[in-house]
C-alpha cells in the first residue's frame, strides 16, 4: 500500500515532471503482487508489512491467515520525536491481537518490539538508540474469526446500529 506522492506518483502524466525538476529520490515505486505469499524464515512463514501497510488490517488477512509469524519494517526517521511512533506501535498490537501471532516490529529510530498473540509488548527497544532485540518468538497456526470474517462483524453492527437509531428517531419525532 504506496503513499501517494510519496512513493509513488499518481497522475504521473500530468506531475511526474515536476519530480524530474527536483529530483526526489525514492519516488516511483510501484506495488507488489496481489496476495503474496509469506516469506520463509528459519522454517516460519513470515507475513511481513511495510511502515504503515499495517494500518489496513484487510490487506493483511491472506498472508496473515497463511503466516506463523508477522513483521513489520519501517523508516520512522521522517517522524521524529511525535506520537507517531507510539501510534504505530499501538497498530503493530492491534495486528497481532487480531491475527494472534507473534508480530516483530523492527524500525531504524522509532519503537521497535515484539507484540506476543495476545497483544502485548514482549520486549522493545529504547527510541533512538542502536542496539539489538534479542527474544523468544513461536510460530501458529490456525484461523482466527477476523481472518475468517475480516471487518464484516463491525461493519454490520455499526449498520444495525444506525438503522436502529433512525427507526427510533422516526417514532418519537
Amino acid at each position: 500500500h504506496l503513499v501517494p506522492y510519496g512513493e509513488y506518483i499518481p497522475f504521473k502524466s500530468i506531475v511526474g515532471n515536476v519530480y524530474n525538476i527536483f529530483k526526489l529520490p525514492m519516488v516511483g515505486f510501484s506495488a507488489g503482487a496481489k496476495n503474496q505469499k509469506p516469506l520463509v524464515v528459519a522454517g516460519q512463514k513470515l507475513a511481513l508489512n511495510i511502515c504503515y501497510e499495517n494500518g489496513f488490517n484487510t490487506e493483511l488477512i491472506n498472508s496473515a491467515r497463511d503466516s506463523t509469524l508477522m513483521a513489520n519494517i519501517s523508516d520512522m526517521v521522517w517522524y521524529g520525536d511525535s506520537i507517531a511512533e507510539d501510534e504505530h506501535l499501538q497498530i503493530s498490537q492491534a495486528r497481532a491481537l487480531e491475527n494472534q501471532r507473534y508480530f516483530i516490529q523492527a524500525t531504524n529510530t522509532g519503537l521497535s518490539a515484539i507484540i506476543n498473540p495476545s497483544g502485548e509488548i514482549q520486549s522493545q527497544l529504547p527510541t533512538f538508540k542502536r542496539e539489538a532485540l534479542h527474544d523468544m518468538v513461536q510460530g501458529r497456526v490456525g484461523h482466527t474469526p477476523f481472518q475468517l470474517y475480516g471487518n464484516y462483524p463491525i461493519v454490520i453492527w455499526c449498520f444495525m446500529m444506525l438503522l436502529i437509531g433512525f427507526i427510533i428517531h422516526k417514532k418519537y419525532n
